[in-house]
């Protein structure tokens, strides 16, 4: 079995959306199991250790990624720079939404990924937040569409 972890933050539920939808794209690839995780709930950072891809995920807030996102790849860069992580050799790409303008960040959060050694199999889904804090919250069916292919994308890069 191959192995793909979600970490995703959200505010308004919306990345949450995308982030199950990611994770059924890459669950309807044979012999890949995913874990999905909230950051913020307690997880082992070992399940990055152990993951063939990793895919990040976070709302634009005020331009930039999340406060929670920054700290999730701040420790993941003393991990790394201290030798208790390595990601070299992983998978895996970066997705998010944005309420006015923010795509751009989240082809960033792809760029700092892969300064962190895994290497990007496809490009970052950004999508815009049309929600808000409404409930309940609903993908439009080609936001929807693309969550799932891009999940679906990079877990059939695994093994290549």
């Amino acid at each position: 079995m191959f192995k793909v972890v979600v970490v995703f933050d959200s505010y308004s539920g919306f990345t949450e959306k995308m982030a199950d939808v990611v994770v059924e794209g890459a669950r309807s690839v044979k012999n890949v199991e995913v874990d999905l995780l909230k950051w913020g709930t307690p997880f082992s950072i070992a399940m990055l250790n152990e993951a063939d891809a990793i895919i990040l995920g976070s709302p634009v807030i005020y331009g930039g990624i999340s406060t929670e996102m920054k700290s999730f790849l701040n420790i993941i860069q003393e991990l790394v720079v201290s030798r208790r992580l390595s990601l070299t050799g992983k998978i895996g790409s970066a997705f998010g939404s944005y309420t006015f303008s923010g795509d751009w960040v989240i082809r960033e959060l792809s760029e700092k990924m892969e300064a962190l050694g895994i290497r990007i199999v496809a490009p970052a889904v950004s999508v815009v937040d049309g929600m808000g804090r409404q409930q309940p919250i609903r993908l439009h069916e080609t936001t929807r569409q693309k969550c799932f292919e891009f999940g679906r994308t990079i877990a059939e890069h695994i093994g290549r």
